[in-house]
């Protein structure tokens, strides 16, 4: 492999984590924004919305 190749490599996985977190975070916050029970929001603030359900 030359160098080339490497560094071709390294950008593309590089950008497929970025593109893999970006789309991560907007799974997150629609799964929080569309359950509304809070569980996600409890990771950052340490609050939970109890439901009855639960």
């Amino acid at each position: 492999m030359t160098m080339q190749t490497i560094r071709r490599l390294h950008y593309l996985a590089m950008y497929f984590i970025f593109v893999f977190i970006g789309i991560h975070i907007y799974i997150v916050w629609r799964l929080d924004s569309t359950e509304k029970n809070g569980l996600m929001g409890s990771i950052f603030s340490g609050y939970k919305f109890i439901t009855g359900k639960e």
